[in-house]
């Protein structure tokens, strides 16, 4: 269970009710005012616990210590550079409440336990974080692969364009470029900016701005990098 630390930065000032008091009701009247009333509150103050901690470069941090042991697969697929996008991880950050107010409804308290000293706040908090995995694949594939695939078709058309390919083959290798930069957050922000029409020395300056300084040459070398492994998959992408 959640330890009482495990709710970050403080919500909105403790109910008057205890949490049995508010949780009992619900239990038995699982669809009655008690659970909207409840339901209301945990969305409120989970909603400030995570905007918080995505507006301060923690959202990721937080949900990895929250799943620590858990058994919740697909963390290493949420990008360490989640957290300095405030934008992203405040995005994330709402999916992450949705997916866990629709959990709430199927099986609202089956694993809180008032004896574990837990509140039933830190408890949902904590049920919020474990839905990180999720909410990312849903943003990943809202916001981002679109995206990524028209700057994908971009790249695949200028490296065919000496030759006369088939459908298929440009097909083929649109999704291999969209594969091998899927799992590179950088990658990824070259290719979107390229496709926004910045030149590699303008998309230096920007990597440059909030991360390790980036040449143009880099630039360059990433993206005939994304080409070759695109080309050969078995290349390395070292």
């Amino acid at each position: 269970m959640a330890g009482k630390d495990a709710a970050g930065p403080a919500g909105p000032p403790p109910d008057d009710l205890t949490d049995e008091a508010l949780v009992a009701p619900a239990r038995v009247a699982p669809e009655g005012p008690h659970h909207l009333e409840l339901a209301a509150r945990l969305y409120v103050y989970a909603y400030e616990v995570l905007m918080g901690w995505a507006r301060s470069g923690q959202l990721r941090r937080q949900a990895a210590k929250a799943v620590n042991g858990r058994g919740v697969l697909g963390l290493e697929r949420v990008p360490a550079e989640l957290d300095s996008s405030i934008t992203e991880a405040e995005m994330v950050a709402v999916d992450m409440l949705v997916m866990a107010m629709r959990g709430f409804w199927g099986d609202p308290f089956g694993k809180w336990d008032p004896g574990s000293g837990s509140r039933v706040k830190t408890w949902f908090v904590t049920y919020c974080l474990m839905q990180l995995p999720g909410a990312y694949e849903k943003f990943f594939r809202r916001e981002v692969k679109p995206l990524l695939a028209i700057a994908s078709t971009e790249l695949a058309d200028e490296l065919l364009a000496d030759r006369d390919p088939g459908p298929e083959e440009i097909a083929e290798l649109r999704a291999r470029i969209t594969q091998v930069a899927r799992s590179d957050r950088r990658l990824q922000r070259m290719l979107l900016l390229r496709l926004d029409g910045y030149t590699h020395r303008e998309i230096a300056e920007r990597l440059s701005e909030d991360g390790p300084l980036t040449t143009e040459g880099r630039v360059r070398w990433e993206l005939n990098r994304v080409a070759r492994s695109a080309r050969d998959p078995r290349e390395t992408a070292e």
